[in-house]
């Protein structure tokens, strides 16, 4: 039998540059310049400077006037474009506008990318005053609502294939089990929002058809204060959306 052969064989030096490069301006809230992103890459400015060039001809970061790049929104427009996530998005949205109508509250569906979760789309609140969440953005999935519901019905099997539970120490790993076992006993998640104290999140599965393995998670995020005034009603809400929206997938 002929040995398979090492991926790690294959270099790409240019390839592994530019994903340098966009990993890197992807942590960074503010552009960074050549020598900076230098820097960040551990490279010379001589050895990145051809690729910065490429990667803004071909639309994937921006040059400022003060010589600063950033990223631009082509990475996330062409995930959006991807056959199964444009499918989700387009067929899970009628339900996530109908659960906005209803109770006023904004809505927004997830998906485990690595060690993130991200916000894929979001139908806003249409009450006076609601709290919204940026499509696009990526949040530590262990951190947020809609990452444990996600990771709490990753089979034992899979967890050293999944980066956000692989690359947790033990002792972390095992404090969310319980959580994650209470996850799956009551079909939902709910807690104060991690980064907003104000807010409290709520979070139901999303499944591949009507009793299909956990895929994505359906979210909303609404004013603490008013918890016990509207959360029940607002999980029945939830349940009901994310149940149609696995049966249209």
């Amino acid at each position: 039998m002929p040995k398979k052969k090492s991926l790690v064989a294959y270099k790409a030096p240019a390839l592994e540059k530019g994903l340098d490069i966009l990993e890197a301006l992807s942590h960074r809230a503010a552009p960074a310049n050549l020598t900076e992103i230098a820097r960040l890459c551990k490279r010379s400015v001589s050895e990145i400077q051809r690729m910065v060039n490429c990667l803004q001809l071909r639309g994937y970061i921006l040059r400022d006037e003060q010589g600063g790049y950033s990223l631009s929104s082509k990475m996330f427009v062409l995930s959006a474009e991807y056959p199964p996530l444009r499918l989700l998005a387009q067929r899970a949205m009628p339900h996530m506008h109908k659960f906005s109508h209803e109770t006023f509250e904004s809505v927004h569906i997830s998906r485990l990318e690595g060690n993130n979760i991200l916000v894929m789309n979001e139908s806003t609140g249409y009450g006076l005053a609601v709290i919204s969440i940026r499509p696009g953005v990526g949040h530590a999935a262990v951190d947020t609502v809609s990452g444990r519901i996600i990771l709490a019905h990753i089979k034992p099997e899979d967890v050293a294939a999944t980066p956000a539970l692989a690359n947790l120490n033990a002792p972390r790993l095992a404090e969310l089990q319980p959580v994650f076992e209470t996850i799956r006993r009551d079909g939902f998640h709910q807690v104060e929002n991690y980064m907003n104290p104000e807010g409290t999140d709520l979070g139901v599965p999303i499944r591949a058809g009507e009793n299909g393995p956990v895929f994505a998670s359906l979210t909303t995020t609404f004013f603490t204060r008013r918890a016990q005034e509207i959360g029940p009603k607002l999980r029945r809400s939830l349940e009901e959306a994310a149940l149609a929206i696995s049966r249209d997938i």
